[in-house]
């Protein structure tokens, strides 16, 4: 299912939108709520997303971040060599 959630402007009781390419649908829900004053719009929810950085931290393993920077070229051997 394809679900669009925009803020639009309300002029003159009338709401233009146009749908993006490659949505396709014979019916669609249109469900109008008021948008109070102290909601975010699009421009400010960026600036208030929850920060995750280091939030996996507990999850680490110190004595295998050196072997980060040949991850890929070490499984890739590994892999090779059992083919």
């Amino acid at each position: 299912m394809n679900a669009i959630r925009d803020i639009v402007e309300v002029k003159s009781n009338h709401i233009v939108y146009d749908l993006p390419n490659g949505f396709s649908s014979g019916k669609v829900e249109l469900i109008i709520m008021p948008v109070e004053n102290n909601k975010i719009l699009h421009s400010d929810k960026r600036r208030n997303k929850p920060r995750i950085r280091g939030s996996l931290r507990k999850y680490s393993n110190p004595s295998l971040m050196q072997l980060e920077k040949k991850a890929w070229s070490l499984a890739a051997q590994v892999k090779h060599a059992h083919s």
